[in-house]
């Protein structure tokens, strides 16, 4: 798998962080516990300056597919997100 560093780039604003992911490879099914990954990998990164990760509308049907969890899953990631470590 590609390293996140090579498909992730980075804008900072005063108040907020903006990232633009281009990955280099197709669009995958169910994707949820890359979401999730994803996430924590940037919250280590970027700390308390990371409050949220929102999934476009176009990548939704890619990120939970036909799973019913896949909604909840990525919910809890996000969720986590706004906690402190």
């Amino acid at each position: 798998m590609t390293p996140l560093r090579e498909w992730v780039s980075v804008s900072f604003d005063a108040d907020a962080i903006a990232l633009r992911v281009n990955p280099p490879y197709g669009i995958a099914w169910e994707v949820y516990d890359r979401f999730a990954e994803i996430a924590a990998i940037l919250k280590q990164k970027y700390g308390t300056r990371l409050v949220d990760l929102v999934p476009t509308s176009r990548s939704l049907y890619a990120l939970y597919g036909d799973s019913t969890a896949a909604y909840f899953y990525v919910a809890r990631a996000r969720e986590a997100l706004s906690q402190n470590p």
